[in-house]
């Protein structure tokens, strides 16, 4: 009898698994990668815009009530509730969380002062706060700068 050429059915079977299993390996790796890129794009944003607000307040007078001392309340977790506590001149948006510039940003700052001397330069602490949160974006970012006379 003549062997005949080709492959057997276990040995499609197992190419076939062995090819699927590559295949979804790989499909997991592109959902993860495809996060990765939408966090990093995120985090890249709230940067973006907590250096353009930093840019402005330090550029500010220091007879600007947004550059007065004050001190942020204590919040356990920053969201609408806490926002809503901060006084409207040392948060951004100041009257709603509902501004259109919010939906750019889908963020919302509020900043601290605090003087260094009583006619000197004057720290600034601003926080962006990522709302609504999402998973892998949910606390704040930091960024300290000084206002100087």
């Amino acid at each position: 009898m003549k062997r005949e050429e080709g492959f057997s059915l276990i040995e499609v079977i197992v190419a076939l698994g062995l090819l699927g299993f590559i295949l979804l390996s790989l499909a997991q790796l592109f959902m993860v990668a495809m996060y990765t890129e939408n966090a990093a794009r995120r985090h890249t944003t709230l940067t973006f815009q907590a250096q353009r607000q930093m840019e402005l307040l330090t550029s500010l007078p220091m007879t600007d009530p947004r550059l007065n001392p004050y001190v942020l309340p204590a919040c356990d977790h920053w969201d609408a509730a806490c926002w809503a506590r901060v006084d409207p001149d040392h948060r951004w948006p100041p009257n709603s969380l509902e501004d259109s510039q919010i939906q750019v940003c889908r963020c919302f700052m509020v900043w601290e002062v605090q003087p260094m001397t009583p006619t000197g330069p004057r720290v600034i602490r601003l926080l962006v706060v990522p709302h609504p949160p999402t998973i892998g974006l949910t606390m704040p970012q930091v960024l300290i700068g000084v206002a100087y006379p």
